[in-house]
């Protein structure tokens, strides 16, 4: 049985994960919004790349906050809380390597 320092723990790996997740996934909307009012912001790779990034994984990034928000809650366990960390891992090493095969702006 998982002891109180246990989820502590899981929580706080999770909590780091999510974190560097929204903050790409609040980018990517600044992204649309701006590639709304001036279309020509999708000529940036970059842009392009994040925007189709948060579009297709729109479902898991939901999953890994609602993860998240029931572990703040105190509902869930350590390997359930750790499966949430793993997702958000996935999603953020995706993200990862586009950055690095996207070409950067001149």
């Amino acid at each position: 049985m998982a002891g109180p320092e246990d989820i502590k723990a899981a929580q706080a790996l999770l909590r780091d994960v999510y974190l560097s997740l929204a903050r790409e996934v609040d980018q990517a909307a600044a992204f649309k919004d701006e590639a709304r009012k001036d279309p020509a912001r999708l000529d940036d790779p970059w842009v392009d790349a994040l925007i189709r990034w948060r579009d297709l994984f729109d479902r898991e990034i939901s999953a890994v906050q609602k993860i998240y928000e029931a572990s703040e809650a105190g509902k869930l366990n350590p390997d359930e809380i750790r499966a949430g960390r793993q997702t958000g891992e996935k999603l953020l090493s995706i993200l990862d390597r586009a950055r690095e095969s996207t070409p950067q702006p001149a």
